[in-house]
């Protein structure tokens, strides 16, 4: 069994319900959504700038969602 999924954070910007409905016609029912991430230079914790938006319309065109924070290591 083969599952197309694709990752979606403020990379790639706000995207509109219409467009995850398209996302869908083309056979992807899944996405992964950016929660936030950890800035390197302060371990702040910031929250992803469209996840809001995004998580909104993903749900609204019926994707199957799942999240992630991004963090990186300094160190081993």
């Amino acid at each position: 069994m083969s599952v197309k999924c694709i990752d979606i954070s403020a990379w790639q910007g706000k995207v509109s319900e219409a467009s995850f409905r398209k996302i869908r016609k083309q056979g992807i029912n899944y996405i992964i959504l950016r929660t936030g991430y950890t800035a390197q230079s302060s371990f702040a914790l910031e929250e992803d700038s469209v996840f809001s938006h995004n998580i909104k319309n993903a749900y609204a065109a019926g994707m199957k969602i799942g999240t992630y924070h991004y963090s990186q290591a300094i160190t081993t």
